[in-house]
């Protein structure tokens, strides 16, 4: 989308083309596109109209007390946009809070859900009595929602001595 034009540079177009110039030549000469010349050229006022649309409800101060208190913590993110509203006590709904921080490049998504289990063997060159690799399993739960993510971990650690003991011992059938 081609940007919005000042006064002076509609004012500036209209004067070139009041010396003679084409579109052309005008949109060449100011970095800007044949239509946009055209389009001044032709309403013949250097005010630009006013944007269309309904306006926000909240002032710039206020979006940006929002965004930095959104900012400031995971917490704060976590929150739905009533509970931003009221919280700020800003004085609109959660449209209106939603509305604001879209505009300012915010976007909602559930988190991406954790792994559920995880195998790995770390090989620890004999720093251990056993001195040899450490089997871990980790096992991960993860709850999640659009404004609250909780995260559950239980870890579980055996060396290779205390593995293969525990399967003499199984095999032998004693336990």
């Amino acid at each position: 989308m081609a940007r919005h034009l000042s006064k002076e540079s509609r004012a500036d177009i209209l004067r070139l083309r009041a010396q003679g110039l084409t579109y052309k030549e005008i949109a060449e000469r100011k970095g800007i596109t044949h239509r946009q010349v055209q389009w001044t050229c032709e309403s013949g006022d250097p005010t630009p109209k006013r944007r269309s649309g309904r306006p926000s409800q909240l002032s710039r101060a206020q979006v940006n007390r929002l965004v930095e208190y959104v900012c400031a913590s995971p917490e704060n993110r976590q929150l739905s946009y009533l509970e931003l509203a009221t919280i700020l006590q800003l004085g609109v709904g959660q449209f209106a809070v939603r509305n604001a921080l879209y505009n300012a490049g915010f976007r909602r998504r559930v988190a991406r859900e954790g792994r559920r289990e995880l195998h790995r063997l770390d090989s620890d060159g004999g720093g251990d009595v056993g001195g040899g690799d450490v089997a871990t399993s980790t096992s991960t739960t993860t709850t999640t929602t659009a404004d609250i993510q909780t995260t559950t971990s239980t870890t579980t650690t055996s060396t290779t001595a205390e593995t293969k003991e525990n399967t003499e011992t199984k095999e032998n059938g004693i336990l």
